[in-house]
């Protein structure tokens, strides 16, 4: 079962959403769908049960973004078909049925939507994200769509006029104000939400790393962890897979920013936990109104949105048109920003966040190190 003991609340909250997005796609899939995936033959007797097992087993090697995505596309284009009286078997409609529901679902409207809900929304239209979900439902699902519409597909991708707006790095002027932010809160649970956030920057993680990361060791010069990654751990071969990081407890100020680490570490609650900040119980609409923790592990998303918080708050003060380009991948950004300005090979930077650069020339040329600053 999901909640057993020895599974970290991080991992059980995982595996929850894993098996809500299994069952959700699973009434998609029909009998004939079922034995084409796993390799069966009709005239094979074998139990239900056992294709429900061998159905599950399949769509966890997925993570649920993926199938979060095809569910929805496929819930689209369904009431899209049964609105035209359009019969089909397993989705197995035209190429021409297929291009009309990207057009139908690609209009500007719902791209303006998006821009209004996330002003960094790229200018990508709505059509190729489900474009996408239906290739992999053809490839994963054996849904037997046709999806030779490319020639559509270039009629569908058009520009919203939005500008992209890449995530940028924590400078050192930020950094140093949630060090002070560390210290000077009287809010403990804000306290902790800046030195999570000046933990990530020295230790290269992203906000997702930190939110499956747990505290080994707060020694008087480091703090030592692990972050659990992105992977189903029932199905891994050899266990859960877990990525090391280090951060000095020495920051760029004089504040002893990681002293807030410290004093959570000493109270966290006996349960076991692969994140760093748990979900909060709020008063009011900001971080700073925090006055206990709940249960379970913060969305990133949340993080983000309370990070934005901080940011705004004096002597900082800054601007919503520049805070909303932190991210969940700024504080990963600002080692590579760092390394790069003080001259450090591009050898030395794959090191630093564990980065690979191997390969061919115009692989290292684009590696992560040179992009991320």
């Amino acid at each position: 079962p999901v909640s057993r003991p020895d599974v970290p609340l991080g991992e059980q909250e995982d595996l929850q959403a894993l098996d809500n997005a299994v069952n959700a796609l699973r009434g998609f899939v029909s009998t004939s769908m079922l034995m084409r995936i796993c390799g069966l033959r009709e005239a094979d007797k074998t139990p239900p049960e056992v294709l429900e097992r061998m159905l599950s087993s399949h769509l966890r090697s997925w993570g649920v973004g993926s199938l979060v995505s095809v569910k929805r596309c496929l819930v689209k284009l369904d009431t899209f078909l049964l609105e035209r009286d359009i019969p089909h078997v397993d989705f197995n409609v035209s190429d021409a049925t297929v291009g009309w529901f990207l057009l139908h679902h690609g209009d500007l409207a719902e791209e303006r939507a998006a821009l209004r809900m996330n002003p960094k929304y790229t200018g990508k239209t709505v059509a190729p994200s489900l474009f996408a979900s239906l290739k992999f439902a053809r490839a994963h699902m054996a849904v037997d769509l046709s999806l030779q519409a490319d020639a559509l597909m270039a009629l569908t991708a058009k520009p919203s006029g939005s500008v992209s707006v890449p995530a940028a790095s924590v400078s050192m002027k930020m950094l140093w104000h949630l060090e002070r932010l560390a210290c000077v809160l009287d809010n403990a649970c804000a306290a902790h939400f800046a030195a999570v956030i000046v933990l990530m920057c020295h230790a290269g993680l992203r906000v997702s790393d930190a939110q499956r990361s747990t505290i080994v060791h707060i020694s008087d010069t480091a703090i030592i962890g692990w972050s659990r990654l992105k992977k189903d751990p029932q199905r891994a071969r050899r266990g859960p897979q877990a990525m090391p990081w280090w951060a000095s407890r020495r920051g760029i100020s004089s504040f002893p920013w990681s002293d807030a680490l410290v004093s959570y570490d000493r109270s966290r609650s006996t349960d076991l936990q692969d994140f760093l900040i748990p979900r909060v119980c709020l008063q009011g609409p900001t971080i700073t109104s925090a006055n206990g923790w709940n249960l379970g592990r913060l969305k990133p998303t949340s993080v983000v949105r309370h990070a934005h918080e901080l940011l705004k708050l004096p002597p900082l003060s800054m601007e919503p048109e520049a805070v909303v380009r932190f991210s969940n991948q700024s504080p990963r950004h600002y080692q590579a920003d760092v390394a790069r300005s003080i001259g450090m090979s591009e050898e030395d930077r794959n090191e630093l966040s564990r980065w690979s650069g191997r390969g061919r020339r115009e692989a290292r040329s684009s590696s992560m190190p040179n992009r991320y600053s």
